[in-house]
């Protein structure tokens, strides 16, 4: 600074001694005495900053020192005390449930409860008809059957066992139409409870085979039989006495066909397309594919079919195949592109379903309550 004073002063004497104006010498003293007072602001700074220190260290001070992490130690001790104490609390409830539950005595078993309820029913009905629906109970009992077991017989609705009315042709006797599909349990699996009576229609049905594809078609016929076909020919017998017709469905439906396996034939219900008249469903019920031109022949003619049987009783009329009743010749008709009449349906498995499985179960149940004994 004593430098560039200097220098100022020299530019000044020169400037007089020549004579000449010297405006510009004045700015530059004038830009270095503004210079000058930056220092002191520095020095204000510094002041400021070693003001804070003494403030920050003034606070510090009040607040006294830091808490020693022993005394944090002490208090999750007591936290942990106080966990101990809750749980000692509920061991405590716990106790006191339990003696409860002691007085009270043991709570009465769902079975014992479905006694009592029973008695509680029974008490309800007349002496006379509670004697005949304990006898019809106990019969039934020593009933086995695979379609009808759901059935409660209550002496009133259901009077006897289905398996007795249909045997006994305790019914109205009118016209009836029943039937299958050639593949009732197309691509479903069951799952059986009695694996010992399942091997034995098993060995039946499937002899000494190993070919997959054979056990697969073969266990798929055995499941259509007990559950669907079996029970719709021992129907149609039953009924004998009043016009029966059986039939067998043998098309399978184009527009669901492709949304199977290809092994599949005519799955449970598929003939309801034909018989409700999908074909021609163009208003609330619409088909989700087109059906072919002969499909629509074949639901014209199922439906002149039942059309007929609603109005006369008998499905026959003109320009149809004739629907033969089944009687002693057990005929039905094959219901299909072509209609075709047959006899002896599902005849292979009939005999053992209705008279050699029976038996065979009686005989393995017999045996099982003597080893139990």
């Amino acid at each position: 600074m004593v430098l560039k004073t200097s220098t100022v002063g020299q530019t000044s004497t020169r400037a007089e001694q020549t004579g000449r104006n010297i405006p510009m010498v004045e700015k530059k003293t004038t830009k270095l005495e503004l210079k000058t007072p930056t220092a002191e602001q520095k020095t204000n700074r510094m002041e400021l900053k070693t003001s804070k220190v003494e403030q920050m260290t003034t606070t510090a001070e009040q607040r006294g020192p830091k808490a020693p992490s022993v005394e944090l130690k002490t208090t999750r001790v007591e936290q942990a005390e106080l966990k101990t104490s809750t749980t000692e609390q509920k061991t405590t409830k716990v106790e006191q449930m339990t003696t409860t539950a002691e007085q009270r005595g043991p709570k009465t078993p769902r079975v014992k409860q479905a006694e009592l309820m029973t008695t509680s029913a029974k008490s309800k009905i007349p002496s006379a008809d509670l004697a005949e629906l304990d006898t019809t109970m106990a019969d039934q009992s020593k009933t086995e059957s695979y379609s009808t077991e759901s059935l409660a017989v209550d002496s009133y609705f259901l009077p006897k066992h289905v398996e007795e009315i249909v045997k006994n042709q305790e019914f109205s006797k009118v016209p009836l139409i029943t039937g299958i599909t050639n593949d009732e349990f197309g691509f479903l699996l069951a799952a059986p409870r009695d694996r010992w009576i399942v091997d034995l229609v098993a060995k039946e049905y499937l002899g000494d085979t190993s070919d997959p594809i054979q056990i697969r078609d073969i266990y798929r016929e055995m499941m259509g039989d007990v559950m669907f076909n079996i029970p719709a020919v021992q129907m149609a017998k039953y009924h004998r006495g009043a016009p029966v017709y059986l039939y067998e469905f043998q098309h399978p439906p184009s527009m669901v066909k492709g949304k199977r396996p290809s092994f599949v034939g005519v799955d449970h219900t598929d003939e309801l397309f034909f018989i409700q008249g999908t074909c021609f469903a163009k208003a609330h019920l619409k088909a989700t594919a087109p059906f072919t031109k002969k499909e629509e022949e074949l639901c014209r003619t199922v439906m002149a079919y039942w059309g007929n049987f609603a109005r006369t009783g008998s499905p026959n009329g003109p320009g149809l195949t004739h629907w033969p009743e089944y009687e002693d010749e057990t005929e039905y008709l094959g219901i299909g592109l072509k209609q075709k009449a047959g006899k002896n349906l599902k005849g292979k498995h009939y005999t053992f379903m209705t008279k050699t499985l029976p038996d065979l179960i009686r005989q393995g149940r017999e045996k099982r309550e003597h080893s139990e004994l």
